[in-house]
C-alpha cells in the first residue's frame, strides 16, 4: 500500500495584483469594506508606521501611571490573562517584565477556566 504523496501548486499573483503592489483580492477587498474598512490596503499594513500612540487608546495613560505607582509602591498587581496562545505567552512576558521593575511588587497571573468560567472576564 502506497502513502499519500501531496504534491502543492503554488498560484502566482496576477499582473494586476503585481503591479498593485500587493492589494487584497476583490473578495478580501469587499468583506473589509463590508466591516467598515475604507482603507483595506492600510489596514492589512503590518508596518510600525501605524501603531497608535498610547495617548490614542481611551484609558491607556491613566493604567500606566496606576501601574507605575504600583511597582513603586510594591503592590499586588494580578494580570488576568486569557487561555490561547497568545494570552497565555501576553501574561508571561508581562509577569516576567513587572516582576523585573519591581522584586517589592507582588504579582499573580490569573488564566481562566474555560470549561469552568466561559468566554469573558471572570472569577
Amino acid at each position: 500500500m502506497q502513502g499519500i504523496v501531496s504534491k502543492w501548486k503554488w498560484r502566482s499573483p496576477s499582473a494586476a495584483e503585481a503591479s498593485a503592489g500587493g492589494t487584497p483580492g476583490p473578495l478580501a477587498d469587499r468583506v473589509l469594506r463590508g466591516r467598515g474598512i475604507e482603507d483595506p490596503v492600510a489596514f492589512l499594513d503590518d508596518g510600525y508606521g501605524r501603531v497608535v500612540p498610547p495617548e490614542g487608546l481611551g484609558g491607556a495613560v491613566e493604567a500606566g501611571q496606576r501601574l507605575s505607582e504600583a511597582i513603586a509602591a510594591g503592590r499586588r498587581i494580578v494580570i488576568h490573562g486569557d487561555y490561547d496562545f497568545d494570552g497565555i505567552a501576553a501574561s508571561a512576558i508581562l509577569a516576567r517584565s513587572l516582576r523585573l521593575l519591581s522584586s517589592k511588587a507582588e504579582v499573580r497571573v490569573v488564566l481562566p477556566d474555560r470549561y469552568q468560567g466561559g468566554y469573558g472576564l471572570s472569577v
